[in-house]
């Protein structure tokens, strides 16, 4: 986690000063505890390493992908433009190659286990006054959705502020992938 936290610091910095804007995922495996339970530990340490590898196939060479704790995972996106609007299409794009990845089961000692999730997204630098703001922002947004929607599948969550027409185009994003 540590190492993900020095890069989110080290991309953000950056973007600060070659205004480039970038993206943070942070990535919450639905049910994974059922996994564990139902399978058991084993199984479930490979699916972990399945999701990774099928995440690891929408990369650039840049960005970073890390497992941050038991069925979390964060992919930092980097250099992905100056123009906000674009980005947010790149960002939506990417999500939707994402989702494509796991509409197939994943198949571990014979079984096939379904793997969804929910996905908090943050473009930035936005308003945020450090990296930091970066990562509390998710987590509250995640921790509300899960509150609020236990039940949908692949929801994505965004943490935005700024424009209403940025605010908007994540909104049908959202709508659209759920």
């Amino acid at each position: 986690r540590q190492k993900l936290v020095d890069e989110l610091e080290k991309v953000y910095l950056n973007a600060i000063v070659e205004k480039y804007y970038n993206a943070f995922l942070f990535f919450d495996l639905d049910n994974f505890k059922y996994i564990n339970d139902y399978h058991n530990h084993e199984v479930g340490d490979k699916v972990l390493i399945e999701v990774a590898k099928r995440l690891k196939r929408v990369l650039y060479e840049n960005d970073v992908l890390a497992r941050i704790a038991g069925d979390e995972f964060a992919l930092i996106l980097c250099n992905l433009g100056k123009d906000k609007s674009e980005v947010i299409k790149k960002v939506s794009i990417l999500i939707e190659k994402i989702k494509k990845l796991f509409e197939d089961p994943v198949e571990i000692d014979g079984s096939n286990i379904e793997v969804t999730f929910s996905i908090g997204v943050k473009v930035f630098p936005d308003q945020e006054k450090s990296y930091k703001d970066i990562i509390k922002r998710l987590e509250q947004e995640l921790t509300m959705s899960r509150a609020e929607a236990s039940n949908m599948r692949n929801r994505v969550v965004k943490a935005e502020g700024g424009l209403e027409r940025e605010k908007r185009a994540l909104e049908r994003l959202e709508n659209k992938l759920i």
